[in-house]
């Protein structure tokens, strides 16, 4: 189980994952149907994930903006994104396609995700830790972090002062993406 699923699910409920970290291949599988549907739907304004789907996401920016660094021609699938207790640090893409688990060293990727993004944990999370240093790959003048008193949750009825400081945060990205596309065009 990962850490802080304890706090959303009980001990015998069986709880699902995107993939088991002990097996690449389940891995790769989900990235490839996740590229897939990028090809035949995106791209997308912006893209909201919680847990284990937001570190899969923030693998898949640092993974294309890594590409984009080096001279590919890859184009971006999200102008935005927002990311939610975050779980772990993100995988190696490219090591995941060798059949992998690998994380990404994070030192290596620093301000590597050049599009806004919101980061959002909670202070009583196990993995609060990971989901600071996983925002240290977002560039710092688009990005926005807030950390609420709770556990591995998203901000909901129980306070609303942590609802609204995470909807302006999101509404300040949506509008950062904004100018960013006026600005392009």
């Amino acid at each position: 189980m990962y850490p802080g699923v304890e706090t959303i699910a009980l001990d015998n409920e069986p709880v699902f994952a995107y993939f088991d970290d002990k097996d690449p291949q389940s891995g790769l599988v989900v990235y490839q149907h996740f590229e897939q549907h990028l090809r035949n739907e995106g791209p997308y304004d912006g893209v909201i994930a919680f847990s284990q789907a937001a570190t899969m996401i923030l693998t898949y920016l640092i993974y294309v903006f890594s590409r984009r660094n080096r001279g590919d021609e890859v184009d971006c699938p999200f102008r935005f994104a927002v990311l939610f207790s975050i779980v772990r640090p993100p995988i190696d893409y490219e090591e995941l396609q060798r059949g992998r688990f690998v994380e990404v060293d994070l030192g290596d990727v620093k301000d590597i995700v050049e599009i806004p993004t919101v980061h959002v944990w909670g202070a009583l999370e196990e993995s609060a830790s990971q989901a600071a240093m996983a925002s240290d790959a977002c560039r710092s003048d688009m990005k926005w972090t807030y950390v609420h008193d709770r556990g591995h949750e998203i901000p909901g009825s129980g306070s609303k002062d942590a609802v609204t400081k995470t909807a302006n945060a999101i509404r300040r990205a949506i509008e950062t993406a904004s100018d960013h596309l006026a600005i392009k065009q």
